[in-house]
């Protein structure tokens, strides 16, 4: 599937493949859309189906006026799950995605079977930052800041070794709503969840890049120590971004956690 679906009464683009009784959502991150994760969602073991979706604000999702929060994007993966019949899931989420999947395992325990958490923290950089990112965002517009976003997201190597791919993400970003970008840096200024995630009772893995600098991996571990039933492994070599930069990596340590967690 390839289409829209009526969530929380707003068009969500949402993409689904494999068939079985288990399944995998992926949240992408901050300006990017579903197709960040293809390359590893077309990795996943036969049994286990893939479920991805542009978030509010991102992508062909519409846009509604900004600011968002973490419990509110929370709410659309949990209504996602309802449209789509799904009683629980594995959540996979990088960056923004990432809190938002531990925030849906916070909302909704029973519904959340593990949890995979990719380059992100319990809380990712500072209230101040944030604001003056939005507040750039507002006055300078996404195309005039794509270079020095974009430049966080991949080790230095990357942009070289595949520069097709990294010019199209530098697209999409630079193409997206400014309003659906500055909704979604609300909700990672206001989003702090290390009073709340030590209580995720889901078996977790969290995942980092060795080189990142937007979630470094020493954050990676401070929220694989805070969540009980965690775990750590990194991609070596990596950026923010390892579901494009090391995508068989990244899909290896995620069905080897599956396998041990007995979603496979």
């Amino acid at each position: 599937m390839d289409g829209f679906v009526n969530v929380n009464g707003l068009d969500m683009r949402v993409r689904t493949a494999g068939q079985g009784p288990r399944r995998v959502i992926f949240v992408h991150a901050l300006g990017a859309d579903a197709d960040l994760w293809e390359d590893v969602a077309q990795r996943m073991p036969a049994g286990i189906g893939s479920v991805r979706y542009d978030l509010r604000g991102h992508g062909e999702t519409a846009v509604t006026p900004a600011p968002y929060t973490l419990r509110q994007l929370s709410g659309d993966l949990l209504a996602l799950m309802d449209a789509l019949d799904i009683t629980r899931a594995t959540i996979c989420g990088i960056s923004i995605g990432g809190l938002i999947a531990q925030q849906a395992a916070l909302d909704a325990p029973d519904r959340v079977e593990s949890l995979i958490l990719c380059n992100t923290a319990l809380r990712i950089g500072s209230a101040e930052g944030w604001q003056a990112r939005m507040d750039a965002v507002a006055s300078r517009g996404l195309a005039d800041m794509a270079d020095e976003i974009t430049a966080r997201w991949y080790a230095p190597s990357f942009p070289a070794h595949a520069p097709e791919r990294a010019a199209d993400l530098r697209r999409r970003l630079a193409g997206m709503s400014a309003v659906g970008y500055i909704g979604a840096c609300a909700a990672l200024r206001d989003g702090d969840l290390r009073n709340d995630s030590p209580a995720i009772i889901s078996p977790t893995l969290v995942v980092s890049g060795s080189a990142d600098i937007a979630a470094p991996s020493v954050q990676g571990r401070e929220l694989a120590a805070a969540i009980p039933h965690a775990k750590f492994a990194e991609v070596a070599g990596a950026g923010h971004l390892p579901c494009i930069e090391d995508p068989a990596a990244l899909a290896a340590l995620i069905e080897s956690f599956l396998m041990e967690t007995n979603v496979v």
